[in-house]
């Protein structure tokens, strides 16, 4: 068996300074063998051909005297294809330079001299680039690609450190609790259990209100806890236990610590991204839960028809204007508010058949005027008065779906914090953390959950993928704002308060890397 050179010569630890790629603290490096086309393999396919022909039991085979040239399945460049698979698990770019063999040695600690006798020996291997299809002859399966070598054994080219947002602890706002700090990804491998992932973080959802209430709600004991719950990424390790996920698979999930460009997540609160998604992470962490809000509420917790009139607040929000395409894909009329000049157009484009600008118009006197019949369904997630203009004209037997009330988050000062003067009922947000249902005059209801009993069922999957399948064909499409792009974990506390301002368009998400 004639292999040309492992891939496990480029982890430090087996190649040593002289062959090894040296990535771990750092985004560039440099290698004699850069710029060349190089035919490698995984020395775990050297072995698999071994014991393949060790244990041959087909009298009519016979290796005997045979020479197998054993490759990868294609020649490959250092700085193009193991620099990119080593940037793919990493929060930022990789390159690889090329440098002399002189520098090479130098690098490596070792004295001049050395030079003449590794040179011959670099030449050679240096030089070979033929590729075989020997291994898949032998074997019955294709050779390992350099990707899957590094993906198989990530640790030797991760960083051993990364960034993540915490919360210093409880305080009045997320920003005045917020704070990066670099933590240890070594000890964080170590700690990954059999049940759990660790996901390179490319993007992580905004939740204004759960954010701000993680940091106003905390005890007084609560320090450095983790901060973000929604986000989309790339699988890195897995468990010895997890079955549904290896490295290299996109997932989005729900997991404290969303937040940082990497974090464990349990393999149940993950979700995995259908191979023939489009989608982009930003998008993707948009649909896990903001575009499930809604699918779940106005398909399953109360349906709607084509004879209903729904009103959708803040339909230009991050769940509300998934809302919109659920309703009219049903044949709705929708009613829409928005709360400046700017987001009717993108409310418009929506399919919204009504849109109420709140800088210019009251909404209780547009529904009493241009719908005296009433409204049917109501998805607010603004509280205070707006639902209280929604209740007065719900008609008899209407529901009111609550998604948050953002009128009434702590970033609101007390005196801006209105009531909704709804008669027999108490604060919304009492209602909706404890997932009530309050039932008024005329029968008109209240629900405070709105996932209602899907918890209890095993029919989750089922929407989540239906959303996925709704995306891809067009059916359910991510507003993110375009005016407002937020990279880096530096930019999620001002990510944060543009979602609480009321001044987003759609959803807002943090690119946790620049890739």
């Amino acid at each position: 068996l004639r292999p040309n050179i492992f891939f496990q010569m480029f982890d430090p630890d087996e190649g040593g300074s002289l062959l090894g790629v040296n990535a771990r603290d750092t985004k560039t490096c440099q290698h004699v063998f850069a710029n060349s086309e190089i035919s490698m393999i995984d020395a775990d396919d050297v072995a698999l051909c071994a014991s393949t022909i060790l244990l041959e039991d087909d009298p009519t085979l016979d290796h005997g005297s045979k020479v197998y040239e054993l490759t990868g399945p294609e020649a490959i460049q250092l700085s193009d294809q193991i620099s990119s698979s080593i940037a793919s698990i990493r929060s930022c770019d990789f390159t690889i330079d090329p440098c002399t063999l002189e520098q090479q040695v130098n690098a490596a600690g070792m004295p001049t001299e050395a030079i003449d006798k590794i040179s011959p020996f670099v030449n050679t291997i240096g030089s070979y680039n033929t590729v075989t299809d020997t291994v898949e002859k032998l074997t019955g399966q294709p050779a390992q690609s350099v990707s899957n070598f590094v993906r198989k054994n990530p640790r030797a080219f991760l960083p051993t450190a990364f960034l993540r947002l915490v919360a210093s602890g409880r305080a009045k706002s997320f920003r005045e609790a917020a704070k990066v700090i670099a933590t240890s990804l070594d000890a964080e491998i170590d700690s990954l259990e059999d049940d759990e992932i660790l996901v390179r973080v490319q993007a992580a959802g905004v939740n204004g209100g759960a954010d701000t209430f993680s940091v106003t709600n905390a005890s007084d004991d609560d320090k450095d806890f983790l901060l973000g719950n929604e986000g989309a990424g790339v699988v890195i390790l897995v468990g010895k236990n997890v079955t549904r996920y290896s490295p290299g698979d996109t997932t989005v999930f729900l997991a404290s610590g969303t937040y940082g460009e990497y974090v464990r997540v349990k393999e149940g609160r993950c979700a995995l991204v259908p191979t023939e998604s489009t989608a982009t992470p930003t998008e993707l962490s948009a649909l896990r839960i903001s575009a499930l809000t809604a699918l779940v509420a106005l398909q399953r917790t109360c349906p709607v028809t084509s004879d209903d009139t729904v009103l959708i607040t803040a339909c230009c929000g991050g769940t509300g204007h998934f809302a919109v395409q659920v309703a009219k894909a049903a044949g709705s009329i929708v009613i829409g508010t928005v709360g400046s000049t700017t987001k009717v157009g993108y409310a418009t484009d929506l399919g919204v058949d009504r849109v109420i600008d709140l800088s210019k118009e009251e909404l209780g006197d547009v529904l009493k005027k241009e719908y005296p019949q009433g409204i049917d369904i109501v998805y607010d997630g603004v509280g205070g008065p707006l639902l209280g203009a929604a209740f007065e004209n719900l008609n008899e037997g209407g529901r009111i779906l609550v998604v948050g009330s953002i009128s009434q988050y702590p970033h609101n000062q007390k005196e801006e914090v209105r009531p909704h003067n709804i008669e027999g009922l108490g604060d919304i947000m009492d209602i909706f953390r404890s997932g009530q249902t309050v039932e008024l005059e005329k029968s008109k209801k209240i629900i405070g959950n709105i996932w209602g009993d899907i918890f209890r069922s095993a029919d989750m999957g089922v929407y989540r993928d239906r959303v996925f399948e709704l995306n891809s064909k067009g059916k359910l499409q991510v507003l993110l704002d375009p005016e407002k792009v937020f990279v880096g974990i530096e930019s999620v506390c001002d990510a944060v308060d543009h979602m609480l301002s009321r001044n987003s368009i759609g959803k807002v998400c943090v690119q946790m890397s620049d890739k």
